[in-house]
């Protein structure tokens, strides 16, 4: 079904399937009766096919990775959700509190290098198992692939959950309540264009918000909480809401998984 090669230093093999565009792919880590480093015996402790899909792998599924789905009970160890919106990356609101970090650079895949990300910026937490991504989707496909798109303004909130895979049912089962848990967290955090906004804020209010954004960390100051407690309900009441919005979806994106 799949030809194995091309070994490399995450994975004892790998495939890619026939297309120009590497659209899935699959590492295997054999076991292996000799013993090998602990870094090795680490990632071989949780998993030993690892299955990558990219949101072009469902738009025609692989025959073959359906037969591959089949054969035993796979489990989610990361998944992306991608929300888009025709906003300006510069008038949006997100609400970042307790541990959460934020983080203006990210490290080049090729170099190693750390790279100034702005406007855009990465929320995560040294000890968690989710973090987003916020950045202008119309200039990433421009720089990247060299593709324009008609839009004045693209913006993605990207969502990266690692769910635990002690806590999760098999894929077959259809399960997501620990993917909605997740998505849960940040459900009123982020209003798109506070501009909508400007009808139950005054202008002081909206210029509070949008200061708090331009900050490297995107928090409030401690002057600013009595003020900011009465804006609070406000965003909380228009934010954006993510897990009604995969609830909405879920049964058009699974359609894949194959039946118990």
């Amino acid at each position: 079904m799949f030809k194995f090669a091309k070994p490399n230093k995450y994975y004892e093999y790998e495939t890619y399937n026939n297309s120009d565009e590497k659209y899935f792919k699959i590492g295997f880590n054999p076991l292996d009766p000799l013993g090998r480093p602990k870094e090795t015996q680490y990632r071989r402790k949780y998993w030993n096919v690892k299955l990558f899909m990219s949101h072009q792998t469902f738009q025609k599924f692989p025959e073959r990775l359906t037969k591959l789905l089949k054969l035993c009970d796979w489990y989610i160890r990361r998944m992306d959700f991608a929300f888009d919106f025709n906003c300006n990356i510069t008038r949006h609101f997100t609400l970042v509190e307790g541990r959460t970090k934020v983080t203006d650079r990210h490290k080049d895949e090729d170099t190693d290098v750390l790279i100034e990300y702005r406007p855009n910026y990465y929320l995560y937490s040294n000890s968690n198992r989710k973090g987003a991504r916020i950045y202008n989707k119309k200039k990433e496909l421009l720089d990247k692939r060299g593709i324009e798109i008609e839009d004045e303004h693209l913006m993605r909130f990207e969502i990266i959950v690692k769910p635990s895979i002690i806590k999760q049912s098999p894929l077959r089962c259809k399960d997501f309540t620990l993917i909605n848990q997740y998505l849960d967290e940040f459900n009123g955090c982020f209003i798109p264009r506070l501009h909508d906004l400007k009808g139950e804020l005054t202008g002081k209010e909206l210029d509070l918000l949008y200061n708090i954004m331009r900050r490297k960390k995107k928090k409030r100051l401690k002057s600013e909480a009595k003020q900011f407690a009465k804006i609070r309900p406000i965003i909380e009441k228009h934010a954006f809401n993510f897990s009604s919005h995969f609830a909405e979806q879920k049964d058009v994106l699974f359609t894949w998984i194959p039946e118990k």
